[in-house]
């Protein structure tokens, strides 16, 4: 009934003709008719609920005064292989006015996209590192999962932003907007946690408000690049942004500011917590190889209780922000009437708070268990488990496995001496293997220490 009700409603809308058929349940691509929603020219439009969750192929385009909701609860997810963001505005460079964005769970399925483009080399199996454009290239892919740019009048609100391949949400001349109630739910990275942005803003971003952000981001929960070379299409002074209740599970840092040629005016910053890899509040240059001196005027930064915690072991740049100050003043910066008032510096955390330990590595045995005759349930179970990384821990006897099925994203180490043996009699066929690998991507097995693991077959 629910998929006849959305047919015939998205048949009036969309005038004489068939209707995109919306399914809603994770098989079908509902990528025409919620467009087509969108565009029936009835402003923000509710999605109804889907049976299962619903599946898009292409970014959704927003043209001025449209807008969807969604229960905060139901789920879009960006099919595999689709590797654009999830919904972006229609006019980028003509500019769009009043969009409205609510509710939902938007899974940008980081691992079934194409990688962040740059860092390809860390792949695994490793690809072939690409020479990064100096400039903004339009539609190139940069994996960030909403791109809105040239709006005027923008509403994001009780989003919660899933695995995006790097910026969770991306403003480049958008003005008069408020990003309220966001969570950001990373729990895997395409290929490592990094340059995974929560709100990001660019050059040209004025009068907005960024309100109550929760969740962990593996770069910055707010960024506001007045420059940013390839990853913005303007370069232009960012003002009058409010930037109020920032609670950071564990992220690289709560705010950064970054100017070169292009100045960051007129900010306010209240109430931010938690703990950082990097820095809590960084005034940044960023760009060495650019001599002009950034500017940031008229800042008030008040309420921060804010703290120290280590970095994951996969981040590139451990050994560099490990040892960066709460407060981060870069090099090539002026400060001009720059205020901090009430903040707090908190005991620095001696390890990874979870759920970030287990996203280093889950080991098999704790969480899943071991069987010294056969433990291919457990193995199997781990790996099925969609987890970031599962460590494969030595035991005083190897790991007996009959063949296990692998999949995208499967990131498993085994432990220094750790060991994995084929079942007897469990590989009778010429093409039996201990893992079964066919079409996936992003797939890593991995030794630590000096021996590393090994993975052994018997003769049937």
């Amino acid at each position: 009934m629910r998929g006849l009700l959305c047919s015939v409603a998205l048949l009036a809308a969309c005038g004489s003709g068939a209707a995109p058929v919306l399914h809603g349940d994770g098989v079908g691509d509902d990528t025409d008719a919620i467009q087509a929603m969108i565009d029936s020219g009835k402003g923000v439009v509710k999605l109804p609920r889907p049976a299962k969750h619903y599946l898009i192929s292409r970014t959704l385009k927003f043209g001025s005064g449209s807008g969807l909701e969604l229960d905060a609860d139901t789920l879009i997810r960006l099919a595999p292989d689709s590797s654009c963001p999830l919904a972006a505005n229609a006019d980028p460079t003509g500019g769009n006015e009043s969009i409205t964005i609510i509710g939902g769970i938007w899974d940008m399925d980081n691992v079934n996209q194409a990688p962040n483009p740059g860092w390809q080399q860390l792949c695994m199996p490793p690809r072939k590192q690409i020479t990064l454009p100096e400039r903004f290239v339009r539609g190139a892919y940069i994996g960030n999962a909403f791109y809105f740019e040239t709006v005027k009048g923008f509403t994001f609100r009780n989003v919660t932003i899933r695995n995006p391949v790097t910026y969770a949400l991306q403003l480049c001349r958008v003005s008069d907007f408020r990003v309220e109630d966001v969570t950001f739910d990373f729990t895997s990275a395409n290929p490592v946690r990094g340059n995974m942005d929560g709100v990001h803003l660019d050059g040209g971003c004025r009068r907005g408000r960024i309100a109550r952000l929760r969740g962990a981001c593996f770069d910055d929960m707010v960024a506001l690049n007045a420059n940013d070379t390839f990853c913005s299409a303007h370069e232009e002074e960012i003002s009058d942004i409010e930037i109020e209740d920032l609670q950071a599970d564990y992220c690289h840092s709560a705010l950064r500011m970054l100017s070169v040629d292009a100045p960051v005016r007129r900010v306010t910053v209240r109430k931010v917590r938690g703990h950082f890899y990097a820095y809590a509040i960084g005034f940044t240059h960023y760009f060495p190889n650019r001599p002009e001196v950034g500017l940031f005027e008229d800042i008030v930064i008040s309420d921060v209780k804010v703290g120290k915690a280590p970095p994951m072991d996969e981040n590139p740049w451990k050994a560099y922000v490990r040892n960066l100050p709460t407060f981060f003043y870069d090099e090539r910066i002026r400060l001009r009437n720059v205020k901090i008032d009430d903040f707090e510096i908190l005991p620095p955390l001696k390890e990874l708070p979870e759920p970030f330990r287990s996203m280093e590595g889950v080991k098999v045995s704790e969480r899943f268990g071991f069987d010294p005759e056969d433990s291919t349930r457990f193995v199997q179970a781990a790996i099925d488990a969609g987890l970031p990384e599962i460590v494969l821990d030595r035991r005083p006897t190897p790991w007996v496995v009959t063949p296990l099925k692998a999949r995208s994203g499967l990131r498993l180490v085994f432990e220094d001496g750790a060991e994995l043996v084929a079942k007897k009699d469990a590989f009778r066929d010429t093409h039996d293997m201990v893992f079964r690998m066919q079409f996936l991507t992003n797939v890593a097995i991995v030794g630590r220490g000096p021996r590393g693991g090994t993975i052994r077959m018997r003769k049937a």
